[in-house]
C-alpha cells in the first residue's frame, strides 16, 4: 500500500501492512489505529480531532505533537504543560510523524 488515506468521519484501522513508500494518513474526525505496519520510508498521520494509536511498527525516528492531549511513547509519558512535542532521530529515512489538534498519541 502506498499513497494517502482521508477520512472526514470516522475511524482509520490498518493492520499488518506493508509499505516502500512513505503513507500519509489524516481525519478530520475519527481515530487513527495502526499495528504491525511495515515501513520503510516513513509515515505521516494527521488527526484533527481523535487518538492517534500506534503499535508493533519499527521506526528510526519519531516527529510526535499534540496541542490537546497526552503523548505516550513505549510506555512513557512524555507530555508538557500545554501542548506536547516529542522529536528523536527526526533526520533519519524511517521516521514516524504524527500531529494531533485534540488527541492522544500513543506509540508502543
Amino acid at each position: 500500500i502506498a499513497g494517502e488515506i482521508h477520512s472526514s468521519d470516522g475511524d482509520v484501522t490498518l493492520r499488518q501492512v506493508t509499505t516502500e513508500k512513505e503513507l500519509k494518513i489524516a481525519t478530520d474526525e475519527g481515530d487513527v489505529n495502526l499495528h504491525g505496519l511495515s515501513l520503510q520510508n516513513g509515515l505521516s498521520v494527521y488527526a484533527d480531532e481523535g487518538d492517534v494509536n500506534i503499535s508493533g511498527t519499527a521506526a528510526s525516528g519519531y516527529d510526535l505533537a499534540t496541542d490537546e492531549g497526552d503523548l505516550t511513547v513505549h510506555g512513557r509519558d512524555v507530555s508538557g504543560d500545554d501542548a506536547s512535542h516529542y522529536l528523536k532521530d527526526t533526520k533519519s529515512k524511517n521516521v514516524i510523524k504524527v500531529s494531533a489538534d485534540e488527541g492522544d498519541i500513543t506509540i508502543k
